[in-house]
């Protein structure tokens, strides 16, 4: 697959200037620019490369791949030789294993020229003789035709799902849907009312064969439920159809009757595109080379259910590891979700008036700037969905653990939660109270940091007789349903016997109101005891697992309450 794909001499990329387009290919690449900036151009080029006709490219086309020895040895042969090789040598001795893991660079330098390579010069160089062999190998279709098989779906920011006929005149394997939506309606319907069984190679999410009709009631009713749960719970989806032979689907909820998919939000219908052309077209011919372009998808749609269709879309791509997602957006959300994923790139499209440039959005600062484009405010995010406030660092790193072990790996610090530090005694200077707030000028709000904020405090206790600090008694109240306090004195008092055990080689046990840095510095023979290092080593001991914590006081009960909070806090309707 290509690994840079760039153009020019088209519309708003001008001839003029350099080749704009990625530098990279992610199996997620999200575009982010203002209005008239290019995003969309730049998606009906894509298209066109897809196609792969002059007719479709009528614009200049940089791509660049890196050969690898499957393609090259299709291309140069180990059991072929020529006159002019030395002895015993073959096309793969002489030529092939040299080109091996070297980029190639394929340009279609004008709009109605065909491609041509450019190798880097030590390669050239060094295989100057047989630069003409080179040449008329390298043309073979197996490199300039890399989208072959792939096809291109499209869901322009104008789209809606109407009522339709029925079109049986098109094979369901190849059914046309067009950009704006139109054809979906008519495809679930053709398949909602598929009276002979067709099964077209159909495989439920089950992994067993299914007809179409069960394949929409039960898989792709379970994936949009998916989406939109646990707001709205489908039960059953269906068409009627009206005057002129034309169909609409239904959605019917618990003891609710069916509700037109005219009457309901587009953002619901943003979300029934999106699904089918993801998983019903694809499905349907047996077919996971797509190229999918998303434009909006944030359009009408609630915050919480742009998140959880982007997450499935991240999910997605991970699991078809063929297809390639690309999604224009004026939304924070995708800047979230996709920042600091491995698997996904953020590239940002500006216009000067008279050209557009496409640069790669990879630091920090350069996604802020992001932000500064779409026109946010810090008071317009929630840069994550919840704050976990700790004493300091090395409550970070056990409560993360935690999280994971617990919890899952569908947890995400940074996306779903975030950890601030309040520093010990400075907890004394923090509220969540405003009236509170109104009689003093020393306390900050905390609620004003994230409204879905959660307060993680040592006891400091002694033993079970002495009573909390009334800065902790202050806050408990404060975060009625939002707190934990440690069971024992400080968070190490809920360290596992048995990683203890590993760590110290010894039969150590630690107390509910023991002071933990002491028994480390005796056992150590020490004078400090580093919190963050220790906690790091510790963490990671064979014996730190989710079974042992749980016999650790309250450990197990606490981290679940506190899952729930996050959980909720991203399920949560803003």
């Amino acid at each position: 697959m290509y690994s840079s794909i760039k153009i020019k001499d088209y519309k708003c990329f001008v001839k003029e200037n350099d080749y704009q387009g990625f530098d990279d290919i992610k199996p997620v690449n999200v575009i982010i620019g203002k209005n008239n900036s290019g995003k969309s151009k730049l998606l009906e080029a894509l298209a066109g490369i897809v196609e792969g006709t002059l007719e479709s490219m009528p614009f200049c086309v940089k791509l660049e791949t890196t050969l690898t020895d499957a393609e090259l040895l299709q291309l140069f042969s180990p059991l072929a030789t020529a006159p002019d090789f030395p002895p015993h040598s073959s096309y793969w001795d002489v030529i092939g294993r040299h080109l091996s893991g070297r980029k190639i660079i394929l340009e279609k330098a004008s709009t109605d020229s065909d491609y041509q390579f450019i190798l880097d010069a030590n390669t050239i160089a060094n295989l100057a003789p047989y630069l003409n062999i080179i040449d008329s190998c390298l043309h073979f279709p197996l490199l300039i035709e890399q989208f072959k098989g792939y096809r291109f779906l499209h869901l322009r920011a104008e789209r809606d799902i109407n009522k339709e006929k029925i079109d049986y005149a098109s094979q369901v394997t190849d059914y046309k849907i067009e950009s704006n939506s139109t054809g979906i309606c008519s495809l679930i319907a053709r398949m909602l009312n598929d009276e002979q069984g067709h099964t077209a190679k159909l495989t439920g999410n089950n992994g067993k064969e299914v007809n179409w009709k069960q394949y929409i009631e039960n898989d792709f009713l379970s994936l949009l439920n998916e989406v939109v749960a646990p707001e709205i719970t489908f039960k059953r989806i269906y068409t009627l159809t009206g005057a002129n032979n034309l169909y609409e689907i239904y959605l019917e909820e618990d003891k609710k009757g069916g509700i037109k998919l005219s009457d309901c939000g587009s953002g619901l219908k943003t979300i029934i595109a999106t699904l089918t052309l993801l998983h019903t077209v694809p499905r349907l011919s047996n077919n996971y080379k797509n190229i999918f372009a998303f434009e909006e998808l944030e359009n009408n749609l609630h915050p919480s259910l742009e998140r959880k269709l982007l997450k499935h879309i991240k999910k997605y791509s991970v699991r078809y590891p063929d297809s390639l997602i690309f999604l224009t957006t004026h939304s924070n959300v995708a800047i979230d979700l996709f920042g600091k994923d491995i698997n996904a790139q953020i590239v940002r499209i500006c216009n000067d008036g008279c050209k557009s440039t496409v640069e790669p959005a990879m630091s920090e600062k350069a996604k802020q700037t992001l932000l500064d484009d779409l026109g946010f405010k810090a008071s317009d995010l929630l840069q994550s969905n919840c704050v976990i406030w700790v004493e300091g660092p090395s409550d970070r790193i056990y409560i993360k653990k935690w999280l994971e072990l617990f919890g899952g790996n569908d947890l995400e610090e940074g996306l779903d939660y975030q950890f601030l530090y309040y520093g010990g005694t400075l907890l004394s200077h923090y509220t969540a109270n405003v009236e509170e707030k109104k009689n003093t000028d020393s306390l900050i709000e905390m609620l004003k940091i994230n409204r879905h904020s959660y307060v993680v405090m040592d006891s400091d206790k002694k033993s079970s007789e002495d009573q909390l600090k009334d800065r902790v008694k202050r806050i408990q109240k404060e975060f009625s349903n939002a707190h934990w306090v440690t069971a024992g004195k400080e968070i190490e008092n809920y360290l596992p016997t048995e990683a203890l055990h590993n760590y110290f080689d010894s039969s150590l046990n630690v107390e509910q109101f023991s002071f933990f840095p002491d028994i480390y510095k005796n056992i150590k023979k020490v004078e400090t005891f580093d919190k963050v290092k220790f906690a790091l080593d510790i963490t990671k001991n064979k014996n730190y697992t989710k079974e042992n914590l749980a016999k650790c006081l309250d450990l197990h009960k606490q981290t679940e309450m506190l899952i729930d909070f996050i959980r909720k806090s991203n399920q949560e309707i803003c």
